[in-house]
C-alpha cells in the first residue's frame, strides 16, 4: 500500500543536516586533552581547523563529530576503555534543556518519555524509541548512519544507565540494566570496568534494557518550575528545527518500519509536532 503522504528535498544533501549539540564536542575536546591527545590529532581527516574546538557552533555536523570520536578512541591504548569512561562522564547537565527538563520528572517512565520526545533537539542522526514488553522497557537507538554504531552507541547507552542509576539510587535496587549492542565483542574488552550493569554483544538492537517494574518508581524532582521552563524550551527547539532536519528524522522512522502505512497526522504525533508543521 502506498503511503498517504510524502516529502521531497531538492538540491540539499540530507547527510549535511545531521547534527549534535556543541556541548558534546566540548566534552570530547576536554576528554581528549585530559588523555594527552593533541587538538591536531583530534581533528585529523575531518576537514576542519582546530579553531572549531575553541568556539564551536551551536550545532556540529555529525560526520565531523564522529570523525573526531574515531580519532580520539583510536589514539588510546585501549579504545573501549575510553568509550566506557566517556559514557560514564556524560551527566545530566551535559544535555542542556533536556537534562534540566528530566530533573523535574516524577518517575522513570516520565524521564523516558521526555528523552524520547526531545532527543532530536540534542542529536538528530539517530532515533530514540521507548519500546516495552512484559519484562522490560527498552530505550532503543536506531542509527541513520550504521558506521557510527562502533563507539558512540555504547557511550550513549552507558550514559543512559548512569543517569538511571543516579535517579533511582535511593531505592537500593537489586536488579540491573542490560546494554544490548549489535556489534561483536571487541578483542580484549575491559570487562572489569563494567559495574552495576551488564553488556551483551551481537544483539538485534542497540538499546538499554530496563526492568519494567522500575518505570513507575518515584523520583524526587529537583526544581519543577525550572524543569517546566526547560521543557518549554525543548518544545520551542523542536519547532525551530530546520525542514531538512525533520525530513531526515521522518526518513529514518519510515525506514525503521517500512511495512507500516504512516499518515501525516500519525507522523506528526510521533514527532510531537502539529500536522501543519509537516505540511
Amino acid at each position: 500500500m502506498a503511503r498517504s503522504w510524502s516529502l521531497e528535498v531538492k538540491f540539499v544533501s540530507v547527510k549535511n543536516s545531521l547534527f549534535l549539540s556543541k556541548d558534546y564536542l566540548v566534552y570530547i575536546r576536554d576528554f581528549a586533552l585530559i588523555k594527552g591527545i593533541s587538538a591536531k590529532t583530534l581533528v585529523g581527516n575531518s576537514g576542519i581547523d582546530i579553531d572549531i574546538l575553541l568556539n564551536p557552533p551551536q550545532r556540529v555536523s555529525a560526520q565531523i563529530f564522529h570523525q573526531l570520536g574515531f580519532n580520539l578512541f583510536n589514539s588510546l591504548a585501549v579504545p573501549y576503555a575510553g568509550v566506557i569512561e566517556l559514557g560514564q562522564g556524560m551527566v545530566l547537565s551535559m544535555h542542556g534543556s533536556l537534562g534540566l527538563a528530566v530533573q523535574g520528572a516524577k518517575s522513570l517512565n516520565e524521564v523516558a518519555k521526555l528523552a524520547e520526545k526531545y532527543h532530536l533537539t540534542r542529536a538528530n542522526f539517530r532515533i530514540l524509541e521507548q519500546i516495552e514488553n512484559r519484562n522490560h522497557s527498552n530505550l532503543r537507538l536506531s542509527e541513520s548512519q550504521p558506521e557510527y554504531d562502533m563507539y558512540f552507541a555504547m557511550a550513549e547507552l552507558i550514559s543512559f544507565q548512569q543517569v538511571i542509576d543516579q535517579l533511582l539510587k535511593h531505592h537500593h535496587l537489586q536488579e540491573h540494566c542490560c546494554i544490548h549492542l549489535k556489534s561483536s565483542e571487541p578483542e580484549n574488552f575491559p570487562w572489569k570496568m563494567i559495574k552495576g550493569y551488564q553488556i551483551k554483544f551481537n544483539q538485534t538492537h542497540n538499546q538499554l534494557q530496563i526492568p519494567i517494574q522500575w518505570m513507575d518508581l518515584a523520583i524526587s524532582p529537583n526544581d519543577i518550575e525550572l524543569a517546566g521552563l526547560a521543557k518549554d524550551q525543548c518544545q520551542q527547539l523542536m519547532e525551530e528545527l530546520s525542514p531538512l532536519g525533520l525530513v531526515n528524522e521522518i526518513r529514518q522512522r519510515l525506514k525503521l518500519h517500512p511495512s507500516i502505512n504512516t499518515s501525516l497526522k500519525e507522523m506528526a504525533e510521533q514527532l510531537h509536532l502539529s500536522a501543519s508543521t509537516l505540511q
